[in-house]
């Protein structure tokens, strides 16, 4: 089911244009190989526009974390399960209300730098099979989707399903209208599934009654 998007981008849509002017006049138009496997270069190298720029912790995620555990009525004795975590910020949100937690990272250089109150709550997988071996009451996943190829996306959501006691939440980056998909892809050079609001939409269609979805609009 589509449900409204808990979390607001932190920038103004001018804002947004402005950053991708700088993208399309950086030498990481064509990125390192550190940058494409999640390195520094994709979360801390503040001289590159694309990716995360030098990604630190801000309180950003503090109220929609808030609203997220209205939202879906989770109890603190719910552990929370965040799939692609990166540095943890939004784990560590739940943490601080009183959850217990568990992230699932692809990134080294990311678990590594994380918050220091999760980096024993942090598992490094690449693979969405590893979701099999840990149980958790309530899985999220934001802006995660699109770094993975279509078969990966759904072995994902199939998995998060089975092994989640409540239904999971997909916050998934995405644009509106076709004319902004070059935008899009230049925006972050890792993703994998480049797909508008409507393509999204019917993807997540044979999954609707099972989990929560939302649309979060970069263009």
């Amino acid at each position: 089911m589509e449900v409204p998007n808990i979390f607001k981008s932190p920038t103004s849509a001018d804002d947004r244009q402005k950053k991708l002017e700088k993208i399309r006049k950086n030498r990481y138009q064509d990125p390192s190989g550190d940058f494409m496997s999640y390195g520094y270069d994709y979360f801390d190298n503040a001289e590159i526009h694309s990716g995360y720029r030098h990604y630190t912790y801000d309180g950003r995620f503090e109220e929609p974390v808030g609203d997220v555990i209205e939202t879906f009525g989770l109890t603190k004795d719910m552990k929370v399960a965040d799939y692609g975590c990166a540095k943890g910020y939004l784990l560590y949100e739940f943490k601080k209300k009183g959850h217990p937690v568990i992230g699932f990272e692809r990134s080294e250089y990311a678990i590594t730098e994380a918050q220091p109150e999760l980096k024993d709550d942090i598992v490094q997988c690449s693979d969405p099979a590893v979701l099999g071996d840990h149980s958790f009451d309530f899985l999220m996943s934001r802006c995660v989707l699109p770094h993975m190829d279509t078969d990966s996306i759904t072995q994902l959501i199939e998995l998060a399903i089975k092994n989640t006691r409540t239904k999971p939440y997909f916050v998934i980056h995405t644009f509106e209208i076709e004319a902004h998909r070059e935008d899009y892809r230049y925006w972050d050079r890792t993703h994998v599934s480049i797909m508008n609001a409507v393509q999204w939409r019917e993807f997540m269609k044979p999954f609707s009654d099972k989990l929560f979805f939302s649309l979060d609009y970069l263009f």
